[in-house]
């Protein structure tokens, strides 16, 4: 049975400082359960409702070897981040934080996006796309808030995440001959100038409110723009990081 420390513990992880402190964070619905099991995430703990005995997802979970704490629907509505819960819920060990060494070909790099369902959603496109990391400033949207797992769909247990200073991390891209691909205002139309596809790129977006930061935009090999025929001035950030992740993949 889901017990009161359970509840307590639960409700604790909707906040960062306990999910930094207890190195879990949690994950709620069936398609984020089923992703993470079949992307053998270390998932801790199940907690579903009662309903859910003998259901398919229970057996999935028993060939899982996974045993899971049962509870009443009311209680599982207590714990829930959303206004109705399909009565499943897991705690997730928190994968080790990428490090520098280890980059891989090609990445995202993601500026000070505050709205957690543009970062969830940038990190769905990214996966889709085949990307494996996905690099935040620290002053980005917390990649583990619920907000930003349930718009990533999945996409967190198929990407490695890098929290770092990006100045740091641009500067080394540089030294590795990435070309650093841009979105900017006055940049250029199309990735490829003529030239064959890079080996080793990463696409650089910027904050929802203010663009790339000015000291991170001197790192721009390729300033890359979208062009519009409409009368806005503006993409929305996800709409523009999936049409300028699509261009580069497909080159």
């Amino acid at each position: 049975m889901i017990s009161r420390n359970d509840i307590k513990l639960l409700r604790s992880l909707r906040q960062k400082k306990y999910r930094q402190q207890t190195n879990l964070f949690f994950i709620e619905g069936f398609r984020l359960l089923e992703e993470a099991l079949l992307a053998a995430a270390p998932v801790q703990r199940v907690f579903l409702a009662e309903s859910h005995r003998n259901s398919d997802l229970h057996r999935q979970l028993v060939e899982f070897k996974i045993s899971p704490s049962w509870g009443s629907e009311s209680t599982l509505q207590q714990i829930s981040d959303t206004r109705h819960t399909q009565g499943c819920l897991a705690t997730v060990a928190m994968p080790p934080i990428s490090s520098l060494d280890h980059l891989p070909p090609r990445l995202l790099i993601l500026d000070r996006p505050s709205d957690p369902g543009n970062l969830g959603t940038l990190m769905r496109a990214a996966a889709w796309f085949g990307l494996k990391m996905v690099a935040l400033s620290p002053q980005s949207a917390d990649p583990y808030n619920p907000k930003v797992l349930r718009a990533g769909m999945g996409a967190h247990f198929h990407l490695f995440l890098l929290q770092s200073n990006l100045e740091q991390l641009l500067r080394i891209l540089k030294q590795q001959q990435y070309r650093i691909f841009g979105g900017v205002m006055n940049g250029h139309p199309q990735p490829d100038d003529g030239r064959t596809s890079p080996e080793k790129w990463a696409l650089l977006l910027g904050s929802e409110a203010h663009g790339i930061a000015g000291d991170l935009q001197d790192y721009i090999t390729d300033p890359l723009t979208i062009e519009g025929s409409g009368n806005l001035d503006s993409l929305n950030l996800t709409v523009a990081g999936g049409i300028l992740l699509s261009r580069l993949c497909r080159q």
